[in-house]
């Protein structure tokens, strides 16, 4: 109960930046001033917090805010008040909702939510200046296209449930540390098919492949003559059979010899 809460004080040189109503005030929170560019980097760690009170003349020196381990089941609403904030750290909590205010935070460039139960990205965090993004083990099953466009030059998010692919699908090659192998399912032969700009390698494949009909593997000979598949992918996901009609058929003279 709110009654019960407790109320922590953040400041610095005398000058309260910051109310916070948490559980407990047993641990003090970290308070970094740059005196060059009259900043704050807050960090609010392993503090359990209902709510998060900015003082008005200070909220706007706010650069870096981190709430990593804070009980957190929603972002405190007040966080999209701090509009130079740069870095924002939400790591290990109980988030399952960003809301669209995200985009309030016109100057984010570095965003962490790993480990909480996100289920959804919102397509405003496509417009915002983000060069670092970590959403590693939450919940969300597809990435926004807003989001997939963006010129990171950081992104993890290889998520359990990330199973569905799309036509975003032609962006992913743009993030670092996405392991594509985690999200390929069946329909990456239809992707193949329709966008000729998607070529794939043996390392984008999962370990073990569905079987295609006959149809669907005279179509994946042919990709396979203009270089956008592998020979490894053909012999793993044909059989012998196959592999040796499209052979008759596209003249694949690129097929090992023992086939």
């Amino acid at each position: 109960m709110i009654e019960d809460n407790q109320i922590l004080k953040v400041a610095h040189d005398s000058k309260e930046l910051i109310r916070v109503v948490c559980d407990f005030t047993s641990i003090n929170a970290t308070v970094l001033y740059d005196n060059t560019y009259d900043t704050y980097d807050v960090n609010l760690d392993y503090i359990s917090i209902h709510e998060i009170i900015f003082n008005d003349e200070f909220a706007h020196k706010i650069t870096h805010l981190s709430l990593s381990n804070c009980n957190l089941k929603t972002i405190p609403k007040n966080i999209f008040k701090l509009k130079n904030l740069k870095v924002l750290i939400l790591s290990c909590n109980e988030i399952s909702v960003i809301p669209k205010k995200i985009r309030s935070l016109e100057k984010l460039w570095s965003f962490n939510f790993v480990n909480n139960r996100v289920k959804k990205l919102p397509a405003e965090l496509g417009y915002l200046p983000l060069h670092y993004i970590q959403t590693d083990n939450n919940l969300f099953r597809s990435i926004p296209i807003e989001l997939l466009k963006l010129d990171t030059n950081y992104f993890s998010g290889n998520n359990v449930l990330l199973k569905k692919l799309d036509k975003n699908f032609v962006y992913w090659k743009s993030f670092l540390n996405l392991d594509l192998s985690k999200i390929i399912q069946d329909n990456w032969i239809l992707l193949l098919l329709e966008n000729p700009e998607i070529t794939l390698s043996h390392s984008d494949f999962p370990k073990s492949f569905t079987r295609v009909d006959d149809n669907i593997a005279n179509q994946l000979g042919g990709l396979f003559m203009k270089n956008r598949l592998s020979h490894t992918i053909i012999s793993s996901i044909l059989t012998i059979n196959q592999q040796h009609a499209i052979r008759g058929k596209l003249s694949l003279s690129k097929f090992d010899d023992s086939i």
